[in-house]
Protein backbone atom coordinates (compact mmCIF):
# COMPACT_ATOMS: atom_id res chain seq x y z
CA UNK A 1 0.00 0.00 0.00
CA UNK A 2 1.46 3.38 -0.99
CA UNK A 3 1.63 6.52 1.13
CA UNK A 4 0.66 10.04 0.16
CA UNK A 5 1.03 13.44 1.76
CA UNK A 6 -2.24 15.17 2.52
CA UNK A 7 -2.74 18.91 2.25
CA UNK A 8 -2.32 19.33 6.00
CA UNK A 9 1.09 17.71 5.86
CA UNK A 10 0.23 14.25 7.18
CA UNK A 11 1.58 11.14 5.45
CA UNK A 12 -1.17 8.54 5.24
CA UNK A 13 -1.80 5.17 3.60
CA UNK A 14 -3.78 5.39 0.40
CA UNK A 15 -5.22 2.84 -2.00
CA UNK A 16 -3.54 4.54 -4.94
CA UNK A 17 -1.05 3.55 -7.55
CA UNK A 18 2.02 5.40 -8.64
CA UNK A 19 0.02 7.87 -10.73
CA UNK A 20 -1.22 9.69 -7.61
CA UNK A 21 2.39 10.29 -6.60
CA UNK A 22 3.48 11.39 -10.06
CA UNK A 23 3.92 14.98 -11.20
CA UNK A 24 5.11 15.99 -14.65
CA UNK A 25 6.91 19.15 -15.68
CA UNK A 26 7.78 20.40 -19.15
CA UNK A 27 10.77 22.78 -19.20
CA UNK A 28 12.50 24.70 -21.95
CA UNK A 29 16.23 24.28 -22.51
CA UNK A 30 16.99 27.04 -20.00
CA UNK A 31 15.01 25.34 -17.23
CA UNK A 32 11.90 27.52 -17.29
CA UNK A 33 8.65 25.65 -16.60
CA UNK A 34 6.33 25.63 -19.62
CA UNK A 35 3.55 23.36 -18.35
CA UNK A 36 2.79 20.97 -15.49
CA UNK A 37 0.52 18.06 -14.71
CA UNK A 38 -0.30 16.34 -11.39
CA UNK A 39 -1.30 17.09 -7.81
CA UNK A 40 1.06 20.02 -7.22
CA UNK A 41 -1.19 21.51 -4.56
CA UNK A 42 -0.93 18.32 -2.49
CA UNK A 43 2.76 17.65 -2.91
CA UNK A 44 4.28 21.12 -3.19
CA UNK A 45 1.58 23.32 -1.71
CA UNK A 46 1.46 25.31 -4.96
CA UNK A 47 -1.10 25.61 -7.71
CA UNK A 48 -0.13 25.15 -11.33
CA UNK A 49 -0.38 28.85 -12.12
CA UNK A 50 2.30 29.57 -9.50
CA UNK A 51 4.69 27.07 -11.09
CA UNK A 52 4.36 27.80 -14.79
CA UNK A 53 6.85 30.48 -15.76
CA UNK A 54 9.16 29.83 -12.81
CA UNK A 55 12.58 28.19 -13.09
CA UNK A 56 12.80 24.50 -12.18
CA UNK A 57 15.47 25.19 -9.54
CA UNK A 58 12.92 27.16 -7.49
CA UNK A 59 11.13 23.88 -6.72
CA UNK A 60 14.26 22.00 -5.64
CA UNK A 61 15.67 21.95 -2.11
CA UNK A 62 18.81 24.10 -2.19
CA UNK A 63 21.25 21.35 -1.21
CA UNK A 64 20.39 19.32 -4.31
CA UNK A 65 19.95 22.17 -6.80
CA UNK A 66 23.41 21.44 -8.23
CA UNK A 67 22.05 18.12 -9.54
CA UNK A 68 19.73 20.06 -11.87
CA UNK A 69 22.89 20.66 -13.91
CA UNK A 70 22.43 17.11 -15.21
CA UNK A 71 18.87 17.94 -16.30
CA UNK A 72 19.96 21.06 -18.17
CA UNK A 73 22.83 19.19 -19.80
CA UNK A 74 20.60 16.37 -21.06
CA UNK A 75 17.97 18.87 -22.16
CA UNK A 76 20.53 20.75 -24.26
CA UNK A 77 21.72 17.52 -25.89
CA UNK A 78 18.16 16.21 -26.24
CA UNK A 79 19.20 12.93 -24.62
CA UNK A 80 17.32 10.69 -22.20
CA UNK A 81 18.43 11.21 -18.61
CA UNK A 82 19.30 8.38 -16.23
CA UNK A 83 16.92 8.25 -13.23
CA UNK A 84 18.13 10.10 -10.15
CA UNK A 85 16.91 11.30 -6.76
CA UNK A 86 16.06 14.94 -6.06
CA UNK A 87 14.51 16.60 -3.03
CA UNK A 88 11.68 19.09 -3.47
CA UNK A 89 10.43 21.92 -1.28
CA UNK A 90 7.13 20.60 0.05
CA UNK A 91 4.36 22.42 1.95
CA UNK A 92 4.76 23.54 5.55
CA UNK A 93 8.56 23.24 5.57
CA UNK A 94 8.57 19.61 4.46
CA UNK A 95 11.22 18.22 2.12
CA UNK A 96 10.05 15.51 -0.25
CA UNK A 97 12.20 12.92 -1.98
CA UNK A 98 11.41 12.02 -5.57
CA UNK A 99 12.72 9.71 -8.25
CA UNK A 100 13.18 11.79 -11.40
CA UNK A 101 13.33 10.74 -15.03
CA UNK A 102 13.83 13.00 -18.04
CA UNK A 103 13.53 12.66 -21.80
CA UNK A 104 13.27 14.91 -24.85
CA UNK A 105 9.77 16.16 -25.59
CA UNK A 106 8.83 14.36 -28.82
CA UNK A 107 6.67 17.15 -30.26
CA UNK A 108 9.19 19.98 -29.85
CA UNK A 109 13.02 19.77 -29.50
CA UNK A 110 13.06 23.06 -27.57
CA UNK A 111 11.52 21.33 -24.53
CA UNK A 112 12.40 18.56 -22.08
CA UNK A 113 9.92 16.37 -20.20
CA UNK A 114 10.49 15.53 -16.51
CA UNK A 115 8.59 12.95 -14.45
CA UNK A 116 8.81 13.12 -10.64
CA UNK A 117 7.53 10.15 -8.62
CA UNK A 118 7.19 11.29 -5.01
CA UNK A 119 8.53 8.77 -2.51
CA UNK A 120 7.74 9.63 1.15
CA UNK A 121 10.17 6.91 2.26
CA UNK A 122 13.11 8.93 0.96
CA UNK A 123 14.47 10.89 3.90
CA UNK A 124 16.34 14.13 3.27
CA UNK A 125 19.73 13.33 4.74
CA UNK A 126 20.94 16.75 5.86
CA UNK A 127 17.73 17.16 7.83
CA UNK A 128 17.18 13.54 8.75
CA UNK A 129 15.20 13.09 11.88
CA UNK A 130 17.80 11.73 14.30
CA UNK A 131 20.17 14.69 14.21
CA UNK A 132 20.14 18.07 15.98
CA UNK A 133 19.31 19.78 12.67
CA UNK A 134 16.64 17.18 12.06
CA UNK A 135 14.97 17.94 15.38
CA UNK A 136 15.03 21.68 14.69
CA UNK A 137 13.37 21.07 11.31
CA UNK A 138 10.84 18.69 12.87
CA UNK A 139 9.88 21.27 15.51
CA UNK A 140 9.43 24.01 12.91
CA UNK A 141 7.37 21.68 10.74
CA UNK A 142 5.16 20.66 13.67
CA UNK A 143 4.57 24.31 14.58
CA UNK A 144 3.49 25.00 10.99
CA UNK A 145 1.30 21.91 10.67
CA UNK A 146 -0.39 22.39 14.06
CA UNK A 147 -0.75 26.15 13.99
CA UNK A 148 -3.18 27.33 16.65
CA UNK A 149 -2.38 24.50 19.08
CA UNK A 150 -0.44 25.13 22.29
CA UNK A 151 2.70 23.04 21.89
CA UNK A 152 5.78 22.18 23.93
CA UNK A 153 9.24 21.02 22.94
CA UNK A 154 10.16 18.34 25.48
CA UNK A 155 13.73 17.12 25.91
CA UNK A 156 14.17 13.62 27.32
CA UNK A 157 17.46 12.21 28.64
CA UNK A 158 17.45 8.51 29.55
CA UNK A 159 21.13 8.35 30.52
CA UNK A 160 24.44 7.14 29.11
CA UNK A 161 23.19 4.33 26.89
CA UNK A 162 26.56 3.77 25.22
CA UNK A 163 28.16 3.12 28.62
CA UNK A 164 25.83 0.14 29.03
CA UNK A 165 27.57 -1.48 26.08
CA UNK A 166 31.14 -0.26 26.65
CA UNK A 167 31.40 -0.72 30.43
CA UNK A 168 28.69 -3.17 31.38
CA UNK A 169 28.69 -5.46 28.34
CA UNK A 170 25.02 -5.13 27.41
CA UNK A 171 24.51 -6.42 23.88
CA UNK A 172 23.85 -4.07 20.97
CA UNK A 173 20.63 -5.96 20.26
CA UNK A 174 19.25 -5.26 23.74
CA UNK A 175 20.28 -1.62 23.50
CA UNK A 176 18.55 -1.27 20.12
CA UNK A 177 15.39 -2.82 21.57
CA UNK A 178 15.51 -0.35 24.46
CA UNK A 179 15.94 2.63 22.13
CA UNK A 180 13.03 1.41 20.04
CA UNK A 181 10.83 1.10 23.14
CA UNK A 182 11.71 4.64 24.17
CA UNK A 183 11.05 6.08 20.73
CA UNK A 184 7.71 4.32 20.37
CA UNK A 185 6.57 5.57 23.79
CA UNK A 186 7.62 9.11 22.93
CA UNK A 187 5.68 8.90 19.68
CA UNK A 188 2.56 7.99 21.67
CA UNK A 189 2.90 11.23 23.64
CA UNK A 190 3.95 13.44 20.72
CA UNK A 191 1.77 15.59 18.51
CA UNK A 192 2.87 13.43 15.58
CA UNK A 193 5.43 10.64 15.30
CA UNK A 194 7.63 12.61 12.90
CA UNK A 195 8.36 15.14 15.65
CA UNK A 196 10.36 12.63 17.73
CA UNK A 197 14.15 12.62 17.28
CA UNK A 198 17.05 10.91 19.01
CA UNK A 199 19.56 13.71 18.56
CA UNK A 200 22.45 11.81 20.15
CA UNK A 201 22.63 8.52 22.01
CA UNK A 202 20.24 8.59 24.97
CA UNK A 203 18.95 12.11 24.26
CA UNK A 204 15.59 12.63 22.59
CA UNK A 205 13.34 15.52 21.66
CA UNK A 206 9.64 15.60 20.83
CA UNK A 207 6.83 18.05 20.24
CA UNK A 208 3.77 17.46 22.41
CA UNK A 209 0.61 19.29 23.30
CA UNK A 210 0.73 21.38 26.44
CA UNK A 211 -0.84 19.58 29.36
CA UNK A 212 0.44 16.16 28.28
CA UNK A 213 0.97 13.72 31.14
CA UNK A 214 4.77 13.73 31.30
CA UNK A 215 4.85 11.99 34.68
CA UNK A 216 3.20 8.95 33.15
CA UNK A 217 5.67 9.14 30.27
CA UNK A 218 8.66 9.33 32.63
CA UNK A 219 7.35 6.44 34.67
CA UNK A 220 7.05 4.22 31.60
CA UNK A 221 10.49 5.19 30.31
CA UNK A 222 12.07 4.52 33.71
CA UNK A 223 10.49 1.08 33.72
CA UNK A 224 12.10 0.38 30.34
CA UNK A 225 15.42 1.65 31.70
CA UNK A 226 15.19 -0.51 34.82
CA UNK A 227 14.60 -3.61 32.72
CA UNK A 228 17.93 -3.19 30.93
CA UNK A 229 19.80 -1.54 33.82
CA UNK A 230 18.27 -3.05 36.99
CA UNK A 231 21.07 -1.70 39.22
CA UNK A 232 20.36 1.83 37.97
CA UNK A 233 24.07 2.13 37.19
CA UNK A 234 23.85 4.51 34.23
CA UNK A 235 20.20 5.07 33.22
CA UNK A 236 17.95 7.66 34.82
CA UNK A 237 15.12 9.43 33.02
CA UNK A 238 14.72 13.20 33.12
CA UNK A 239 12.79 15.78 31.09
CA UNK A 240 12.75 19.52 30.48
CA UNK A 241 10.08 21.42 28.54
CA UNK A 242 10.25 24.60 26.46
CA UNK A 243 7.01 26.33 25.50
CA UNK A 244 6.80 26.83 21.72
CA UNK A 245 5.63 30.44 21.87
CA UNK A 246 6.58 32.00 18.55
CA UNK A 247 3.99 34.77 18.26
CA UNK A 248 6.40 37.59 19.10
CA UNK A 249 9.36 36.20 17.14
CA UNK A 250 10.25 36.25 13.47
CA UNK A 251 10.80 32.97 11.60
CA UNK A 252 14.57 33.45 11.83
CA UNK A 253 14.34 34.13 15.57
CA UNK A 254 12.18 31.03 16.09
CA UNK A 255 14.78 28.94 14.27
CA UNK A 256 17.70 30.34 16.28
CA UNK A 257 15.76 29.93 19.55
CA UNK A 258 14.97 26.26 18.79
CA UNK A 259 18.51 25.63 17.55
CA UNK A 260 19.99 27.17 20.71
CA UNK A 261 17.80 25.02 22.95
CA UNK A 262 18.67 21.85 21.02
CA UNK A 263 22.40 22.67 20.96
CA UNK A 264 22.46 23.37 24.69
CA UNK A 265 20.72 20.06 25.36
CA UNK A 266 23.11 18.12 23.11
CA UNK A 267 26.24 19.79 24.49
CA UNK A 268 25.44 20.05 28.19
CA UNK A 269 22.29 18.06 28.95
CA UNK A 270 19.07 18.97 30.71
CA UNK A 271 20.73 21.23 33.30
CA UNK A 272 21.65 23.64 30.52
CA UNK A 273 17.97 24.26 29.67
CA UNK A 274 17.54 27.23 32.01
CA UNK A 275 14.81 28.82 29.89
CA UNK A 276 11.21 27.67 29.51
CA UNK A 277 9.99 29.56 26.43
CA UNK A 278 11.29 30.29 22.94
CA UNK A 279 11.46 33.99 23.82
CA UNK A 280 13.77 33.33 26.75
CA UNK A 281 15.76 30.84 24.68
CA UNK A 282 16.27 33.54 22.05
CA UNK A 283 17.39 35.97 24.75
CA UNK A 284 19.80 33.34 26.10
CA UNK A 285 21.12 32.78 22.57
CA UNK A 286 21.77 36.51 22.07
CA UNK A 287 23.54 36.77 25.43
CA UNK A 288 25.73 33.78 24.67
CA UNK A 289 26.47 35.03 21.18
CA UNK A 290 27.57 38.40 22.57
CA UNK A 291 29.82 36.66 25.11
CA UNK A 292 31.34 34.38 22.48
CA UNK A 293 31.83 37.27 20.08
CA UNK A 294 33.77 39.10 22.79
CA UNK A 295 35.96 36.00 23.18
CA UNK A 296 36.63 35.98 19.42
CA UNK A 297 37.50 39.67 19.34
CA UNK A 298 39.83 39.20 22.30
CA UNK A 299 41.52 36.25 20.60
CA UNK A 300 42.04 38.34 17.47
CA UNK A 301 43.38 41.29 19.49
CA UNK A 302 45.85 39.02 21.29
CA UNK A 303 46.76 37.03 18.17
CA UNK A 304 45.69 33.82 19.91
CA UNK A 305 44.00 32.13 16.96
CA UNK A 306 45.73 29.01 15.68
CA UNK A 307 45.37 27.01 12.48
CA UNK A 308 44.41 23.36 12.03
CA UNK A 309 44.75 21.44 8.76
CA UNK A 310 42.44 18.81 7.27
CA UNK A 311 43.28 16.80 4.14
CA UNK A 312 41.34 17.16 0.91
CA UNK A 313 41.89 13.76 -0.61
CA UNK A 314 42.33 12.40 -4.12
CA UNK A 315 40.02 9.46 -3.45
CA UNK A 316 41.38 7.18 -6.15
CA UNK A 317 44.98 7.45 -4.96
CA UNK A 318 44.32 7.98 -1.22
CA UNK A 319 46.62 11.01 -1.13
CA UNK A 320 46.04 14.55 0.13
CA UNK A 321 45.83 16.86 -2.88
CA UNK A 322 45.91 19.87 -0.56
CA UNK A 323 44.78 20.88 2.93
CA UNK A 324 41.88 22.92 4.25
CA UNK A 325 43.07 25.33 6.94
CA UNK A 326 40.72 26.61 9.62
CA UNK A 327 41.14 29.09 12.43
CA UNK A 328 40.37 28.08 15.99
CA UNK A 329 41.09 29.42 19.47
CA UNK A 330 42.53 27.01 22.04
CA UNK A 331 41.82 28.97 25.22
CA UNK A 332 42.32 27.95 28.84
CA UNK A 333 38.64 27.78 29.78
CA UNK A 334 36.79 27.34 26.50
CA UNK A 335 37.86 27.28 22.88
CA UNK A 336 36.33 28.44 19.64
CA UNK A 337 36.01 26.05 16.71
CA UNK A 338 36.15 26.99 13.04
CA UNK A 339 32.40 26.68 12.50
CA UNK A 340 31.58 28.80 15.55
CA UNK A 341 34.03 31.49 14.44
CA UNK A 342 32.35 31.59 11.03
CA UNK A 343 28.91 31.76 12.65
CA UNK A 344 29.89 34.57 15.01
CA UNK A 345 31.27 36.62 12.13
CA UNK A 346 28.50 35.75 9.69
CA UNK A 347 26.38 38.86 10.24
CA UNK A 348 29.28 41.19 11.08
CA UNK A 349 31.13 42.20 7.91
CA UNK A 350 33.97 43.98 9.71
CA UNK A 351 34.58 41.05 12.06
CA UNK A 352 34.56 38.54 9.18
CA UNK A 353 37.07 40.70 7.28
CA UNK A 354 39.30 40.70 10.39
CA UNK A 355 39.09 36.90 10.64
CA UNK A 356 39.76 36.37 6.94
CA UNK A 357 42.62 38.89 6.90
CA UNK A 358 44.24 37.19 9.88
CA UNK A 359 43.96 33.80 8.15
CA UNK A 360 45.55 35.10 4.96
CA UNK A 361 48.34 36.81 6.90
CA UNK A 362 49.10 33.70 8.96
CA UNK A 363 49.28 31.46 5.93
CA UNK A 364 50.92 33.77 3.40
CA UNK A 365 53.34 35.62 5.65
CA UNK A 366 54.22 33.01 8.24
CA UNK A 367 54.21 30.10 5.73
CA UNK A 368 52.61 27.79 8.27
CA UNK A 369 51.74 25.37 5.50
CA UNK A 370 55.22 25.17 4.01
CA UNK A 371 55.07 24.22 0.33
CA UNK A 372 51.86 22.20 0.64
CA UNK A 373 48.76 23.28 -1.21
CA UNK A 374 46.33 24.97 1.18
CA UNK A 375 42.74 26.19 1.05
CA UNK A 376 41.00 28.73 3.26
CA UNK A 377 37.37 29.73 3.67
CA UNK A 378 36.88 33.39 2.83
CA UNK A 379 33.67 35.41 2.54
CA UNK A 380 33.03 37.14 -0.78
CA UNK A 381 32.51 40.40 1.11
CA UNK A 382 36.02 40.01 2.56
CA UNK A 383 37.46 39.45 -0.91
CA UNK A 384 35.85 42.74 -1.97
CA UNK A 385 37.71 44.58 0.80
CA UNK A 386 40.41 46.70 -0.88
CA UNK A 387 42.98 46.19 1.86
CA UNK A 388 42.61 42.41 1.93
CA UNK A 389 42.63 42.15 -1.86
CA UNK A 390 45.79 44.28 -1.97
CA UNK A 391 47.43 42.01 0.61
CA UNK A 392 46.65 38.99 -1.54
CA UNK A 393 48.07 40.68 -4.63
CA UNK A 394 51.26 41.62 -2.80
CA UNK A 395 51.77 38.06 -1.62
CA UNK A 396 50.96 36.46 -4.96
CA UNK A 397 54.55 36.51 -6.16
CA UNK A 398 55.69 34.49 -3.12
CA UNK A 399 53.23 31.61 -3.58
CA UNK A 400 54.69 28.13 -3.28
CA UNK A 401 52.17 25.37 -3.83
CA UNK A 402 48.50 25.94 -4.56
CA UNK A 403 46.70 28.59 -2.52
CA UNK A 404 42.95 28.13 -2.84
CA UNK A 405 40.25 30.57 -1.75
CA UNK A 406 36.97 28.81 -0.89
CA UNK A 407 34.46 31.59 -1.46
CA UNK A 408 31.39 31.78 0.79
CA UNK A 409 28.31 34.00 0.58
CA UNK A 410 28.11 34.09 -3.21
CA UNK A 411 25.11 33.81 -5.50
CA UNK A 412 24.96 32.94 -9.18
CA UNK A 413 23.42 36.29 -10.18
CA UNK A 414 26.34 38.24 -8.66
CA UNK A 415 29.00 35.86 -9.94
CA UNK A 416 29.44 37.45 -13.35
CA UNK A 417 29.75 40.94 -11.84
CA UNK A 418 32.47 40.18 -9.29
CA UNK A 419 35.79 40.89 -10.99
CA UNK A 420 37.77 40.08 -7.84
CA UNK A 421 37.46 36.36 -8.60
CA UNK A 422 39.17 36.79 -11.96
CA UNK A 423 41.73 39.13 -10.39
CA UNK A 424 42.92 36.62 -7.80
CA UNK A 425 42.90 33.76 -10.30
CA UNK A 426 45.01 35.77 -12.74
CA UNK A 427 47.44 36.46 -9.88
CA UNK A 428 47.98 32.74 -9.30
CA UNK A 429 45.42 31.91 -6.63
CA UNK A 430 42.84 29.21 -7.23
CA UNK A 431 39.14 29.55 -6.44
CA UNK A 432 36.70 27.04 -4.97
CA UNK A 433 32.97 27.78 -5.16
CA UNK A 434 30.18 26.09 -3.20
CA UNK A 435 27.84 24.02 -5.35
CA UNK A 436 24.99 24.99 -3.05
CA UNK A 437 25.56 28.67 -3.82
CA UNK A 438 26.14 28.55 -7.56
CA UNK A 439 23.28 26.07 -8.08
CA UNK A 440 22.62 24.45 -11.44
CA UNK A 441 24.75 25.64 -14.34
CA UNK A 442 24.42 24.93 -18.03
CA UNK A 443 27.24 23.44 -20.09
CA UNK A 444 27.89 26.87 -21.62
CA UNK A 445 28.01 28.52 -18.18
CA UNK A 446 30.37 25.85 -16.91
CA UNK A 447 32.93 26.83 -19.54
CA UNK A 448 33.19 30.38 -18.18
CA UNK A 449 32.74 29.67 -14.46
CA UNK A 450 35.59 31.42 -12.55
CA UNK A 451 36.40 28.36 -10.47
CA UNK A 452 39.03 25.65 -10.14
CA UNK A 453 36.98 23.59 -7.66
CA UNK A 454 33.29 23.10 -6.90
CA UNK A 455 32.62 21.94 -3.34
CA UNK A 456 29.42 19.91 -3.00
CA UNK A 457 27.18 20.06 0.05
CA UNK A 458 27.71 17.39 2.77
CA UNK A 459 24.07 16.32 2.46
CA UNK A 460 24.94 14.59 -0.82
CA UNK A 461 27.29 12.15 0.95
CA UNK A 462 25.61 11.87 4.33
CA UNK A 463 24.60 8.27 3.63
CA UNK A 464 25.71 5.64 1.15
CA UNK A 465 22.19 4.83 -0.13
CA UNK A 466 21.45 8.44 -0.95
CA UNK A 467 24.79 8.83 -2.69
CA UNK A 468 24.22 5.70 -4.76
CA UNK A 469 20.83 7.01 -5.92
CA UNK A 470 22.37 10.30 -7.07
CA UNK A 471 25.59 8.81 -8.43
CA UNK A 472 24.71 8.92 -12.16
CA UNK A 473 24.02 12.65 -11.96
CA UNK A 474 27.05 13.33 -9.78
CA UNK A 475 29.26 11.25 -12.05
CA UNK A 476 28.11 13.28 -15.04
CA UNK A 477 28.65 16.55 -13.20
CA UNK A 478 32.18 15.56 -12.15
CA UNK A 479 33.08 14.46 -15.70
CA UNK A 480 31.86 17.68 -17.31
CA UNK A 481 33.59 19.80 -14.67
CA UNK A 482 36.84 17.95 -15.27
CA UNK A 483 36.53 18.57 -19.01
CA UNK A 484 36.39 22.30 -18.19
CA UNK A 485 39.36 22.26 -15.81
CA UNK A 486 37.27 22.16 -12.62
CA UNK A 487 37.63 19.52 -9.92
CA UNK A 488 34.67 18.43 -7.80
CA UNK A 489 35.11 18.05 -4.03
CA UNK A 490 32.67 15.94 -1.99
CA UNK A 491 32.66 17.52 1.45
CA UNK A 492 31.47 15.88 4.69
CA UNK A 493 32.45 12.23 4.09
CA UNK A 494 31.91 10.33 7.35
CA UNK A 495 32.13 6.61 6.62
CA UNK A 496 33.93 3.97 4.58
CA UNK A 497 30.86 3.01 2.52
CA UNK A 498 30.58 6.53 1.10
CA UNK A 499 34.35 6.79 0.56
CA UNK A 500 34.32 3.51 -1.38
CA UNK A 501 31.51 4.66 -3.67
CA UNK A 502 33.39 7.86 -4.46
CA UNK A 503 36.38 5.94 -5.76
CA UNK A 504 34.25 5.05 -8.81
CA UNK A 505 33.92 8.72 -9.81
CA UNK A 506 36.96 9.77 -11.86
CA UNK A 507 39.00 12.79 -10.82
CA UNK A 508 37.06 13.78 -7.70
CA UNK A 509 38.36 14.81 -4.30
CA UNK A 510 36.79 14.39 -0.88
CA UNK A 511 37.03 15.77 2.64
CA UNK A 512 35.44 15.09 5.99
CA UNK A 513 35.80 13.32 9.34
CA UNK A 514 36.42 9.95 7.68
CA UNK A 515 39.83 11.16 6.56
CA UNK A 516 40.98 12.09 10.05
CA UNK A 517 40.75 14.87 12.63
CA UNK A 518 42.34 18.26 11.90
CA UNK A 519 46.05 18.42 12.84
CA UNK A 520 48.31 21.26 13.95
CA UNK A 521 51.04 20.35 11.48
CA UNK A 522 50.58 19.03 7.95
CA UNK A 523 53.26 16.43 8.64
CA UNK A 524 50.86 14.87 11.19
CA UNK A 525 48.14 14.23 8.61
CA UNK A 526 46.84 10.64 8.57
CA UNK A 527 46.59 10.89 4.76
CA UNK A 528 49.96 11.22 2.97
CA UNK A 529 50.62 14.22 0.76
CA UNK A 530 50.38 13.82 -2.98
CA UNK A 531 53.87 13.44 -4.43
Amino acid sequence: MAQVLTKDGEIVDEDDDTHLRTIQILIDLGGQVASVNGAFDVWLGLNKEEIVGSVITALIQEDSVVLVTEILYKAALQEKMDPMTLFLNGPQRSVLGAQVEGRPFPRDPDYFHLTFIIDPALEFSSKSRNTPKGLVSAVQRSMAQHEGKDLDLTFVDVGDVDRLRDQYGVSEEKIDDFRQQVEQRLQESSVDKNSVSQVVSGKFGMVNEQGSNLESLKSDLQAYADSIDPEKAVLSVGTKTVLLDGDNLSEDEIETAITHAVDEFVDAGLDSIIFDTLETSQASYLDRRADRRAVLVSALDQNRLTIAFSPIVDVQHWQADHFLSEFRADLDDDGLGAMEIASLADSDTDLRIRVDTAQCHALLSDKKHGDAGVEIRIAIRSLLDVTLLSTLMEQARTLSGDFILRIEGLNLEALARITALSTVRNAGFKVALLGKEIGAVSEERLKTLPADFIVLDPSLVSDADGLARSLPALDGLAERCLQNGIKVVFDGVMNADVAKILTSVPGVQAAGPYYGDPVDEISQSPVPRKS
